[in-house]
């Protein structure tokens, strides 16, 4: 009876040291990953009346696109309506005939699980006029240029570059005037616009880890 008692007593111990343990045990579940919504970023060249308009793709964070281009007509009435002149899925470049002179909508839609659209208004002109903003997430001018066969660009800092939308990375943070001059034929037309880079594009991943017998 004694060594009843005893090993009872041990298995009374035990299970009690179990429920011990598995009150202090602590299990961490990994963090959720998040899936941001993306952002939808375009920008065009040759908006130029007998030109073929070519949109070119600078969205982040999709995998699916849809390019939507709007007109204005008028009816038997004379009363102007919009309708869809095309609609087109691609992911890269969408390029588009416009046959008329006037201003056109043009948007692009991105999916993944969410969705972001963002809508520009195309003016086809025969008179050369640029235009542009300084999209600092990716690093890139995105042109809005109408009627330009050729571009300059003076980036501030010494740089130049001759592309239509060009990606440039600064090396240090601060305010710079950016020059962009466009050329059709004997004729061109200049904008200077400043640009404040907030943030230097590259980023350095890293993680340190920690050790405790098999957890890691």
């Amino acid at each position: 009876m004694k060594h009843l008692k005893f090993i009872f007593i041990i298995l009374f111990v035990l299970q009690a040291s179990m429920s011990f343990a598995q009150k202090e045990k602590q299990i961490y579940q990994p963090p959720s990953v998040t899936n941001l919504p993306p952002q939808a970023h375009f920008s065009w060249s040759n908006a130029c009346f007998g030109d073929t308009t070519c949109f070119v793709n600078q969205s982040i964070l999709a995998n699916t696109y849809t390019w939507t281009v709007i007109g204005d007509s008028v009816n038997l009435f004379g009363t102007h309506f919009k309708h869809v002149l095309k609609k087109a899925f691609n992911d890269s470049i969408f390029c588009y005939y416009f046959d008329k002179i006037g201003s056109y909508s043009v948007t692009l839609t991105c999916y993944d699980n969410h969705l972001d659209s963002i809508t520009e208004v195309v003016s086809i002109d025969t008179i050369p006029s640029v235009s542009f903003y300084y999209f600092g997430c990716k690093d890139i001018f995105v042109n809005q240029s109408t009627c330009i066969s050729s571009f300059l660009w003076d980036f501030g800092d010494g740089h130049t570059s001759t592309l239509i939308s060009p990606f440039y990375q600064y090396a240090d943070t601060g305010s710079y005037h950016v020059t962009l001059v466009g050329y059709h034929g004997n004729t061109s037309d200049t904008v200077k616009h400043q640009v404040y880079v907030s943030t230097v594009g590259f980023v350095n991943p890293h993680f340190t880890q920690t050790v405790s017998h098999d957890t890691v």
